[in-house]
């Protein structure tokens, strides 16, 4: 395939980053729970969500895209160690802005999964990898995995030694993470949502398949 670029993103492209990781986000099972199961409405309260979470993960550490032929169709984010917990007040200021764009039921309920999948956090400081998405048209073709790559190499000589922590509900998703050196640390249900915990404690390279 052709080659893809990453790179991180600047804030005039989260407006485009945030369409494609909804579109890749979609159908996790959060997003059916939260935001209801007919499509057109929660795409469009998918990306209303990922538009208000990405500018709090750029300020906290980074955010990635992928692109081919300058499009987006990727999308990474991760928050560098000590900062993946916001302060009370943005705290607050983050649970009105669901209320303004998701509307009261979809924000209670999506502010009570964040509250509950905070408590699946290690206490030694970690980088906090997600979202990771690919819009559907590429995903199956590496996208992912270059993203991943790029975001290994940014983070191997800073923070060697510190782990990256990740929470996903699909099996499918843990296997491609084993592949970058991930374990599941644990496997709670998050109202609801049977959740694979993983950490990776070192640099590895992806395995082949």
């Amino acid at each position: 395939m052709d080659s893809i670029d990453v790179r991180p993103i600047g804030p005039d492209e989260i407006a485009a980053t945030a369409l494609v990781v909804a579109r890749g986000m979609a159908d996790n099972p959060h997003h059916l729970r939260d935001f209801g199961t007919t499509p057109d409405p929660r795409a469009a309260l998918c990306e209303n969500f990922y538009l208000t979470v990405l500018p709090l993960i750029l300020g906290r550490g980074v955010v990635l895209g992928a692109y081919r032929d300058g499009t987006i169709i990727g999308g990474l984010g991760a928050m560098v160690p000590g900062k993946c917990h916001p302060w009370l007040g943005a705290q607050l200021r983050l649970a009105v802005n669901f209320l303004a764009v998701l509307g009261l039921g979809p924000a209670l309920r999506t502010i009570k999964w964040l509250k509950a999948r905070e408590t699946c956090d290690p206490r030694e400081p970690h980088w906090h990898l997600g979202p990771v998405a690919v819009d559907p048209a590429w995903q199956g073709q590496g996208v992912g995995s270059a993203l991943m790559r790029d975001f290994c190499n940014r983070i191997a000589g800073a923070s060697a030694g510190t782990p990256v922590f990740l929470e996903t509900e699909s099996l499918k998703n843990v296997r491609f993470y084993e592949r970058f050196g991930f374990s599941t640390i644990g496997e709670p249900t998050v109202v609801g949502v049977p959740t694979w915990i993983m950490m990776r404690r070192e640099i590895a390279e992806p395995k082949d398949g």
